[in-house]
């Protein structure tokens, strides 16, 4: 399962958080940050959004800078969007 997270900085920057949720039977649960960007537009009417600086795990020759540290309302909004995905499974 991908999760991603998208946290607005006004209307020309913005911050996108992307995870991975690895869920099996041999092994625990893990949820992976997977990237990160930094991305801004020049005016609000443009619809594309330029990366600015990013960092990604698979990546990692590209990366502008170290593993960044997720802030704690990123945390939540994670835990709050994988337990919404369980949610709406069905019990067949």
């Amino acid at each position: 399962m991908r999760i991603e997270i998208i946290r607005p900085d006004g209307d020309l920057k913005r911050e996108v958080w992307t995870f991975d949720v690895i869920i099996g039977w041999v092994q625990d649960g893990r949820i992976y940050l997977d990237s990160y960007h930094f991305e801004k537009r020049d005016t609000p009417r443009k619809r594309k959004w330029v990366v600015e600086s990013h960092w990604e795990r698979i990546e990692a020759r590209r990366n502008l800078f170290a593993k960044p540290t997720v802030p704690a309302d990123i945390e939540l909004a994670v835990r709050n969007e994988l337990a919404k995905g369980i949610s709406s499974i069905p019990i067949v």
